[in-house]
Formats: structure tokens, sequence, C-alpha cells
């Protein structure tokens, strides 16, 4: 491994295309970072922060939220040069949700929270969030420390979240699973001043991990297991041992594949043939012209002779602008009530949750952000008429709040869901009125299109060419979100645009990480090459905007892992030991050297 320091700017490091480090080099420089303070002098805990890209709630500190946004920023900024050739065009984009605690209180957002985890993305209908931890406080780095300072856990899991969601958001690359993975691994240990920035070295647990295979630690996966996106091992080798191998391995092979121009040519070759569906190992062997078996010797002797951490200039780096507002005591509780309930939680945590508000002796306050967050509670699981007063009252206006415009649109087709006649034909009126609002006001929410989309289907009627653009506006908005997707796919499908519906269910059956989906997909696909009468489609479009799905991606900290792991080593090595000086004992006669090879063969 070598460290280098380059003055020659992206050029070398931009992913498959030297057009998108000229780019960037030549875009202007961001004008001087800005400060806005909004509100009064803090009463919670609990603030927001917003930049471009970014809407931050947090209980930590200005100073953390500053460096973090900072740092998120500059990280979207080169994401967006490394995946320039995938990119989806967006000339407008919706700003990412993020929750940064001071302490760990993921479980609040998900159910089911892994061991270990310390970050999570959430998407279902009602939208996409995040959630990290303050590990280590964030501290502003210059250029001397970009490769040699300290690792801090709190950017590189941060990070490596992101950089994972990145892709599913901004591209349609959904395998090889490997590749996803391997590219956040990367980018985890991204670390950038005002003008440069460092790339290229291993997160602690890989690093520690790699160092003990070249120990002779014995290990279950393979690189034709990391190729086929195997990570889960085998009967003998499996748990969370094996997860970490196979971060390690992506990590890895991601660096392999993005060193050289001549490599990120061929990664967009294997990248292409993946997506289109041929078997992963041929796919890799027809771009790197490498076979999975001969890979592990290359990779071993490219860690060894020519993987590089290098640290580049980048002037055109951005400087966040960001507006905060101070929120007051009353509303700490319902921070994170509106965080849990904006991630379709369980009947259980929804009706939970409304009956803890409800029941508040000092009834609700006034502040918009715990009116809303019993509205939201109402309409899901509850009564959504006791929530059309207050939506009303705070989505009045020219300068009516947006969320409550979408939570009112909500509302009556909630209730239309329970009404007929007239009745119902009325609140579907009134859902689809306050829906269209919201995307005329704000034409990235694509949680507002799929909700418009449900009510264009509510009546019972053929669907109009609003709700095929309703479904389009909501996959092109939150692509990541399989229920958007999945809707795209069947409209359009319906619509007959047979190449868009194709697409759509091409990245559902590519996405490995959310295997009923993937399954869905592929019988679909199966279904429409044969053959599909429309009311088939209509009717399972119909059925699946009912039913809804959540997906929960965790971002989970290795260092417990690779403790285990680092013990199970150490007892293998005592073994061998042992094993070497019984073996040494019965066989006196032999030479120092042959029973130093004779103890090898034992391994």
């Amino acid at each position: 491994m070598k460290r280098h320091l380059c003055s020659c700017a992206l050029t070398a490091l931009t992913l498959l295309s030297s057009q998108a480090a000229s780019a960037q080099q030549a875009a202007p420089a961001p004008s001087a970072q800005r400060v806005v303070v909004q509100g009064l002098k803090a009463q919670s805990d609990w603030f927001k922060a917003e930049s471009e890209h970014f809407v931050v709630y947090s209980d930590t500190s200005r100073y953390n939220v500053f460096q973090l946004l900072n740092n998120m920023e500059r990280l979207d900024f080169m994401l967006r040069a490394y995946t320039k050739p995938y990119l989806r065009p967006q000339p407008h984009e919706p700003k990412l949700t993020l929750y940064f605690h001071r302490r760990d209180a993921l479980a609040r957002h998900a159910d089911g929270k892994p061991l270990d985890a310390v970050g999570l993305y959430n998407s279902c209908s009602a939208g996409v969030l995040a959630a990290g931890i303050l590990m280590d406080p964030i501290v502003e780095l210059e250029n001397g420390s970009l490769l040699n300072g300290p690792t801090n856990d709190t950017l590189s899991y941060l990070f490596e979240g992101y950089a994972r969601h990145f892709l599913y958001h901004h591209t349609t690359i959904r395998t090889p699973r490997s590749f996803i993975d391997g590219f956040a691994q990367y980018f985890a240990t991204a670390r950038f001043s005002d003008d440069q920035m460092a790339i290229g070295r291993s997160p602690v647990s890989v690093g520690r991990y790699l160092k003990l295979l070249d120990d002779g630690y014995r290990y279950g996966l393979s690189y034709i297991d990391v190729i086929n996106d195997n990570d889960s091992g085998t009967g003998s080798y499996a748990g969370p041992g094996v997860k970490l191998d196979f971060a390690a391995r992506s990590w890895l092979l991601t660096h392999f594949m993005l060193s050289t121009e001549d490599n990120r040519t061929r990664l967009a070759r294997y990248l292409d043939l993946a997506n289109r569906g041929v078997p992963a190992t041929a796919a890799f062997e027809t771009a790197f012209t490498i076979t999975p078996k001969q890979l592990s010797n290359e990779l071993w002797r490219y860690r060894r002779t020519s993987l590089i951490e290098s640290q580049v200039e980048v002037p055109a780096l951005p400087a966040a602008r960001i507006a905060y507002t101070d929120l007051p005591d009353s509303v700490t509780d319902y921070v994170m009530i509106a965080a849990t309930l904006k991630a379709c939680p369980s009947r259980a945590t929804g009706e939970a949750l409304l009956r803890a508000m409800t029941s508040r002796p000092d009834g609700t306050p006034q502040h918009p952000l715990a009116r809303l967050a019993l509205s939201r509670a109402q309409i899901d699981w509850g009564n959504p008429q006791d929530a059309i007063a207050d939506l009303s009252a705070l989505a009045g206006g020219a300068e009516g709040n947006t969320e409550a415009r979408y939570l009112l649109g909500m509302a009556h087709l909630r209730l239309a869901s329970q009404q007929q006649g007239a009745a119902k034909a009325d609140s579907l009126a009134a859902a689809r009125r306050h829906l269209a609002d919201v995307i005329n006001a704000d034409p990235v929410s694509a949680e507002a299109a799929y909700a418009l989309l449900r009510a264009e289907l509510a009546s019972g009627e053929p669907p109009s060419e609003s709700a095929l653009t309703a479904a389009e506006l909501a996959w092109k908005n939150g692509p990541e979100v399989s229920d958007y997707a999945r809707a795209a796919a069947l409209m359009h499908a319906y619509a007959g645009n047979s190449a868009t519906s194709r697409l759509a269910l091409t990245v559902l059956a590519n996405n490995r990480r959310d295997p009923a989906m993937a399954t869905w997909a592929r019988q679909w696909q199966a279904r429409l090459l044969d053959g599909v009468d429309s009311g088939e489609v209509l009717a399972e479009l119909r059925s699946t905007l009912a039913s809804g799905t959540v997906f929960t991606a965790w971002t989970v900290a290795q260092d417990n892992t690779m403790q285990e792991v680092a013990l199970a080593a150490g007892k293998e090595r005592a073994r061998h030991a042992l094993d070497c000086d019984n073996f040494s004992t019965g066989y006196a006669n032999m030479s120092a050297e042959q029973k130093r090879e004779a103890c090898m063969a034992l391994r």
C-alpha cells in the first residue's frame, strides 16, 4: 500500500469518464460559506439545520452539525463526479432528511435493529429518511492531516451509508451487490479539507481483517463468492464474520476496479453486463479478462504493489450553506415521534404513539411540528376526520405549510377508503386537489405524487393520464422506494409503455437487498413477456397500492465482529503451534526447513 500526494486534481480518479473530471474542474467555485440562523435562543436540545441536499434534525451541537453538513455536501459533490455516467438527469432534487443523534436511538426509527447498528436508511410509501449517531466529534481537517489523521467513526459510518444510498437514489445500479458495498466502504474513509480530498484508505476493520488474511488466517469466502454476491457463507462458515469477510473483499475489489482508467472502463462494461442479466462470473470475466479463480492472486499482488491512498486537489469543493432553526422545548418529544411516524411503523407502534400524544395533560403544543405529528398519527392510526380542521388551518393561505397540505390530502384519501357513493367521491376530489397543490408547490415530493396516484385509482374508474404522471413523478423523485418503482412498472405496462415498464422491473429484479420485491419483479417480467390482460395489470396495481412495503437498510459497525475474528485467529494460531510442536516431536530426524514446510502444510 502506498500513500500518494497528487497535485493533478481530479482527473486520475474520476470514475469511468475523463469528461466527468473536466466538467467538475471547469465548474465555477461556489461562493463563500454562509450560515443563516432562524429562531430565538435554543430551548430544546433538538434543532433543525438545512443545506443544499440535506435536512438534519439533531440533538448534538451546531458545531458538529456544521462539520457534518460541510463534509456531507463535499462527499455528495465527489460522488456525483465519480458516477456522472450513471446519474439520472434531475434538474430539481428532494433533500434527504437525516436524524443525527448524540446517543444511540436507532431502535425508535425502525424495528429489528441489528446488534452494533450505527445508522439506517428507511424507505416506504411515506418517503425516505436516514439516521446516524455522533460517535466521535467531527473536527475540521487541514491538508496535512487528510492522509495521516485519526479515523473518525462518525464520518466513516455516515459516509458509508450515504454512498450506498446515493447509488440507489441517483443511479439504476442495483447489482452486483459486491460493487455497491465496496463502493460504500471505499468512500467511507474519504476525507476533505477546503480544497483537497483523501481517498483510498481502508476502513479500520477492513484493514485489520485483510492483515489477518495476510498472516494466514483461514477464511470461508472466496472471490467467486464475492462476485456471486454470497455474503451469507455456507453451513460451516456463516454469521457476522462472513459479512466482514465479504465487506473486506468487496472493498479491495472495488479499489482495484477504480484504480486505473483501463479498470474503470472495464468496470463500466462489467456493470452493464450485470445489469442486463449476464451471470456474475461470466460478466466479470468478460469485462476484466480475469477469471474469478485468478482474482485472489491478482488482488494479492495489487494490494502489495499498486494500492494507493491518494490526496488530490479539488478546488471546486463546495462549502455548505446552512440555515439553522431552533425548536422550543415543548416539541422535544415530538421530534422523534414525528420521525417514527414518517417511517411507516407497525400498527402497535403507531397506535401507541397516538395514545401517548392524545393523553398528554397539557394537550398538543401549538408548534407546527407537534401538530403535524398528531395529525399524521390520527390519519394513519385513528380517525382522519379529527385531523382535518387543524391541517386546514396550517395549510391555508399562499404561505401554507406544504406538509400540512400533503397530510390534508392523505386525510381525505383515508376518509374515502371508509366511505361509499357521493361522500367517497367528494373525499377523493378533495384529496386530489390538495395533493396536486403540493406537487405544484414542491414538484420533487415523491410521497405526494404516490398519494395522488392512489387517489386517482381509488375511484374504480380506468386510470387517467394524471395517474401515469403521478406514478412517473413518484418513481423519478424516489427511485430507491420499492413501492414507487413497482407502481411505475405497472402503470407504464398498463399504458403500453413496455420499455419503461421493463426498465423499472429490471431495477427491482436486480435489487438483491430486497429479495421479496426482486422475486415479484421477476415474476412480472415473465408475465408481461407472455402477455397479460390490462385488467390483470390494473388489479395488481390496486392491490399492491393497498399493501405497501417498508425497507430498512442498516449500517453496522464491524469493530466487535473484528475482535471476535481476531480472537478466533489467535486460538487458531495457538492450535497450529501446538500441532507443530507435536509434529516436530514425532519427526526428530527432519531438518528445520522440512519441519517448517510440514507445519505450514498442516494449515
